[in-house]
């Protein structure tokens, strides 16, 4: 047990040194449910409170700043290593549970709403089994956090799988979403995430041609030079997240090990920092 927790600490060292020279690549998250996970299913997309929060006490441990996802798909010149934290579907635990927790740390986060969820009984994902009513926010309740700072950004007006749709539809889902949060927020909306992470060159396009300004999908990779802006990752949290081990591995993955491959003529590893079984399926744009 000693040497156990020397090693960590060790480890925990390197990696703050390693973060602070910028070897480590920024990270963007993304939750769906805050609240009780039910025992019965092992993987899901519910995380519990208890865990986000202590997620959350590790990120300020950590010092890392947590920032919208408008602001990690920007440059800065902060020298502070920097995540994102999302919300898909725009649940009513987001307003009534994470978002309370967020801001009493001074942090911000962004939420992708389906418009046709607001104050609306959501229909589970089947992979989804809490128990806890999967009800939406009420246009006030997206209206109070807008106003508080979290940003708002679109995840469709439906929840279908884009690549399925035809043009019109699509264009629909896009321009539609925005048009219903904006009015709703008397903001701008500049943030497109693709409802179950789907997306192909049809896609891609239909949601630039929208206006949005970034598209963010569910890839379990960190943000790196060179991503095209309309297929940015982020890394889907499953309720198996507990422990600093697996917040650990969340935050700072295998970046240490990748560069020190690349480094001495090894070959890259591709990242994959947490289980994700039961999180949406990708389609890369052609």
């Amino acid at each position: 047990m000693i040497l156990r927790g020397v090693f960590r600490g060790a480890m925990l060292g390197w990696a703050r040194m390693f973060r602070a020279m910028r070897w480590f690549r920024p990270r963007v998250f993304v939750f769906h449910r805050i609240g009780a996970p039910s025992a019965s299913v092992r993987w899901g997309s519910c995380l519990a409170p208890s865990s986000f929060e202590a997620f959350l006490d590790f990120l300020l441990e950590e010092q890392v700043d947590v920032v919208t996802l408008g602001e990690m798909a920007n440059p800065s010149r902060s020298r502070r290593y920097r995540v994102g934290i999302s919300f898909d579907d725009g649940h009513y635990d987001t307003y009534a549970v994470a978002w309370p927790l967020l801001r009493a740390r001074g942090m911000s986060a962004t939420t992708f709403v389906t418009t046709s969820f607001l104050g609306a009984a959501t229909p589970p994902r089947p992979w989804e089994s809490s128990g806890m009513p999967a009800n939406g926010m009420t246009t006030e309740q997206l209206k109070e956090v807008a106003a508080q700072g979290m940003e708002i950004g679109s995840h469709g007006r439906h929840h279908f799988p884009f690549p399925r749709l035809s043009q019109a539809a699509l264009n629909e889902e896009c321009c539609e979403s925005r048009s219903v949060l904006e009015e709703i927020i008397d903001g701008p909306v500049h943030e497109f995430a693709y409802p179950h992470g789907l997306y192909d060159g049809r896609v891609v396009s239909a949601v630039e041609a929208a206006g949005y300004q970034h598209a963010w999908a569910c890839d379990p990779f960190p943000l790196h030079a060179g991503v095209r802006p309309y297929c940015l990752p982020r890394i889907s949290v499953s309720e198996c997240t507990r422990t600093r081990e697996d917040f650990l591995r969340l935050l700072w993955g295998d970046d240490l090990r990748g560069r020190l491959n690349l480094r001495f003529g090894g070959r890259r590893r591709a990242l994959n920092s947490i289980p994700l079984a039961g999180a949406d399926t990708n389609v890369r744009p052609s």
